[in-house]
């Protein structure tokens, strides 16, 4: 609802945001101006600097010590410390500071990525906004912040982490549609590598100033910094190793089992994967034992986001053991077969179906279809069934023989693990459900063959389509001739003369109709030929229809006589 209002707001365009913050900077320099002339201002400063003093030790005072050391000694120096001690003029610095950031930001993505797509300013806006509820949580609830520098300097680090942090999904967001587009210009590659690399470098720097923090505030600030940097550092590394991955794919050899699915690949996902939940849950943690309160607002949203993150640890980890189960029964069920093509029309008609690559080592699924190893893997997945002919890919044992009436429903279901998700497939395959999921699976695929062919009857395609299980072998078969079209019935009025010889024509119109593998020939010409004179026969036959109607129009009396 937040982000729905936000969204209906007349904001105001970046042109007039930067114009207005440049005004507002103007204003305030002026004013600080005015405001050091007059000598008692120092003592102003003095008396801010001596509270400021009993303040324990914390960052944030550490810097307002700096400021006041160094920055004393000029009238430039004076107006602009000025600024940062005065309550106002520090908001309108602040302003500032994010107009540079919000117009470096759009900068950075005219250069590098160009036209954003609907997913990902979708993905930005979701990385966003709950990037600011929580840590809006941990300012105010977690370290209690309550003077007006310590929320300052505790907003801009944050804002430098939020910053990577959603440049660091839009290149996750725009490998990903890299990786599935061809024909990808290199200088595009070499930008998100550079941004990737520089978000790498800025990790290990922030890094650094956490460590140079800790052993000034203490440790457990440290610890309650550090997990930010190290969770950006993470994410950013594996996105940098699926890219080198995926550019070392590109141009793959002809033995590669997988296209673009590797067990390298698998594995550096998996193990970045777990690590940023271990890191996040040890950081949700340390971040709810450091509660002010245990029963708190802050605690509460703490406690569902670590209920959260443990789920998805645990589904992380049974979907590899899933992984585990799946790469073996891939690997007992569906051999590996080499395919040899001379011709380059081989190679288009024996493609992976997946990734529409050419499969010259490949797995054969036990429907005949053949698909890359790895793309095997990543399908069976999300679903257990061929990619091409929807068929399922179970061994149920069905080979065995049906138990009797008396042995329990239980005894006759085999259970199956096919993508690690027990299932539970009775033996009997003629149940009215799975009869009534097959037909209208069927119907679904008849439709799409009677777009491309109209010409052809529903019951017979969905005969072929059982024999098949394939709409590209049921295609095949029609365009090779082996499926013939229905013929279209001609219809007259019967009559005294003509009723034998309709009715004759109703109990075997076209005898080519009923045996028509009989008179099927491999021979094209010889096929032009059958059709054309079966042609010409029904252009006689309703040649000789139209003049027994007019014979019938003349020899019946009329009434007007």
């Amino acid at each position: 609802m937040p982000v729905l209002l936000l969204e209906r707001l007349p904001l105001p365009s970046l042109e007039a945001y930067a114009v207005v913050s440049v005004s507002l900077l103007g204003w305030s320099l002026h004013y600080a101006a005015e405001k050091t002339r007059d000598p008692e201002w120092r003592m102003q400063f003095v008396e801010t600097k001596n509270i400021s003093q009993e303040i324990p030790n914390t960052f944030q005072a550490y810097i307002s010590d700096i400021l006041s050391r160094y920055w004393l000694s000029s009238r430039a120096q004076d107006i602009v410390s000025f600024s940062i001690h005065d309550s106002l003029c520090i908001w309108i610095v602040v302003n500032m500071a994010y107009c540079f950031l919000v117009l470096f930001g759009n900068w950075l993505q005219k250069q590098v990525f160009g036209e954003l797509r609907v997913s990902e300013l979708q993905h930005i806006k979701d990385k966003f906004w709950n990037f600011v509820f929580y840590k809006f949580i941990f300012i105010f609830g977690i370290k209690n912040v309550q003077s007006m520098e310590g929320v300052i300097l505790w907003g801009s680090w944050f804002s430098v982490i939020g910053f990577l942090h959603i440049h660091a999904q839009l290149c996750q967001d725009r490998f990903e549609y890299l990786s599935m587009t061809p024909c990808i210009p290199r200088h595009r590659h070499f930008r998100l590598l550079t941004l990737l690399g520089s978000i790498l470098v800025s990790s290990g720097l922030l890094f650094l100033i956490c460590l140079a923090v800790g052993q000034r505030a203490g440790w457990v600030t440290f610890f309650l910094v550090a997990p930010e940097c190290l969770l950006l550092a993470l994410r950013t590394t594996h996105v940098i190793a699926r890219y080198i991955l995926y550019l070392q794919s590109c141009h793959p050899p002809i033995h590669q089992l997988s296209q673009g699915w590797s067990p390298s690949t698998y594995y550096v996902e998996l193990a970045v994967e777990i690590s940023c939940l271990i890191v996040d849950l040890a950081h949700h943690i340390h971040m709810l034992l450091r509660a002010n309160m245990l029963l708190s607002m802050a605690s509460l949203v703490i406690f569902m986001q670590l209920r959260v993150l443990y789920e998805q640890l645990c589904s992380r980890l049974r979907r590899h053991g899933n992984y585990k189960r799946l790469l073996q029964m891939v690997e007992l069920c569906c051999p590996l077969v080499t395919q040899h093509f001379e011709l380059e029309s081989e190679w288009e008609d024996n493609k992976c179906a997946i990734c529409w690559e050419a499969a010259a080592l490949a797995r054969r699924l036990p429907c005949g279809h053949h698909f890359h190893h790895g793309c095997l893997l990543h399908w069976l997945e999300q679903d257990p069934t061929c990619p091409t002919c929807r068929r399922q890919l179970l061994e149920d044992g069905s080979k065995e023989t049906p138990p009797t009436s008396q042995s329990r429903p239980r005894e006759n279901a085999s259970f199956i693990s096919w993508t690690g998700w027990s299932r539970i497939f009775q033996q009997n395959a003629d149940t009215p459900a799975v009869a009534a999921a097959e037909n209208s699976q069927l119907e679904s695929l008849a439709e799409q063959v009677l777009q491309m062919f109209p010409d052809y009857s529903f019951p017979v395609i969905i005969e072929d389509l059982r024999q098949t299980r394939s709409v590209d072998l049921t295609v095949e078969n029609i365009l090779e001739g082996r499926l013939l079209p229905t013929l279209p019935s001609f219809q007259q009025e019967p009559s005294l003369s003509t009723l034998p010889k309709i009715v004759s024509q109703e109990q075997n119109p076209f005898e080519v109709s009923q045996e028509p593998d009989k008179l099927f020939v491999d021979d094209p010409q010889e096929r032009q030929q059958i059709l054309q004179c079966r042609k010409h026969e029904l252009v006689e036959e309703a040649r000789n229809r139209f003049f027994q109607r007019q014979a019938l129009a003349n020899i019946s009396p009329n009434p007007d006589s």
